[in-house]
């Protein structure tokens, strides 16, 4: 049932960005939110499953952290990339692994980290949180994957492409054993991107951290041909998949 909800609700997604490109107002997804029914629209499986993105490139693995870093500049908003985006983010958020845990970052000319959804802390007020707490900006996957997919679906797009301070606060994570999708259209230059990419990693290196893959997906069947989103997908190790309407996998 959970799984059934979940689709209709990226399914409503898809409704309203269809309608904001024609100009009508977008459905209040909250409002819309009701029994599933069979006269309710239902989005076929995805064309990918998630054991083929974990099996993708050799020496690749998804890990048990992942942030995603979500592009919602205004290019996001045409052709329904941003509705792309999101399922593909769910796609990999719903891959089924325990004890998973999600960040999730947007940009435009600036970035969010959402807060994400942390149990209260079991051990005694007056003693310091441990490993088994939950970390801040970190979301456990399955117990919260409803309220994670519900923010993604709250997003939208608007403003200038800047990516690079995004990835780098996701690189910089002083967590251990993360993964970082990196989801955009590709709408902007990847020099500097890379070089931040690059400058990022040394840091984690001088904490004697592993550097952090990184996986592209490319929102909009156009993203396969952008230079910026290969380049990204080379120096991240992870691979570029491209989410579009005619076609979705590895390129």
């Amino acid at each position: 049932m959970r799984y059934i909800i979940l689709c209709a609700l990226l399914s409503l997604s898809t409704m309203a960005a269809a309608q904001d490109v024609q100009g009508i107002a977008p459905v209040d997804t909250k409002d819309a939110l009701g029994p599933v029914t069979e006269s309710r629209p239902i989005p076929p499986p995805p064309r990918i499953s998630p054991l083929e993105i974990i099996r993708a490139k050799k020496n690749f693995r998804l890990t048990k952290r992942v942030i995603f870093v979500i592009d919602t500049s205004g290019s996001m908003k045409d052709y329904g990339r941003l509705v792309q985006a999101i399922q593909s983010s769910y796609l990999i958020i719903n891959w089924g692994q325990d004890d998973f845990h999600a960040a999730v970052i947007t940009f435009t000319d600036s970035f969010t980290r959402w807060a994400g959804v942390q149990e209260k802390c079991k051990h005694p007020k007056s003693e310091k949180c441990n490993e088994t707490c939950d970390k801040p900006g970190w979301t456990k996957i399955p117990t919260y994957l409803m309220e994670t997919v519900s923010y993604l679906l709250s997003l939208s797009g608007d403003g200038l492409t800047v990516p690079g301070p995004a990835l780098k606060a996701a690189i910089e994570d002083r967590e251990e054993e993360t993964t970082i999708v990196f989801v955009s259209d590709g709408s902007f230059s990847g020099d500097r991107v890379v070089s931040t990419i690059e400058a990022a990693q040394k840091v984690r290196k001088a904490r004697g951290q592993q550097p952090v893959p990184i996986m592209v997906w490319g929102a909009g069947d156009s993203a396969k041909d952008e230079e910026s989103l290969k380049r990204i997908a080379k120096v991240g190790g992870g691979g570029l998949w491209v989410h579009g309407k005619n076609r979705s996998g590895p390129f």
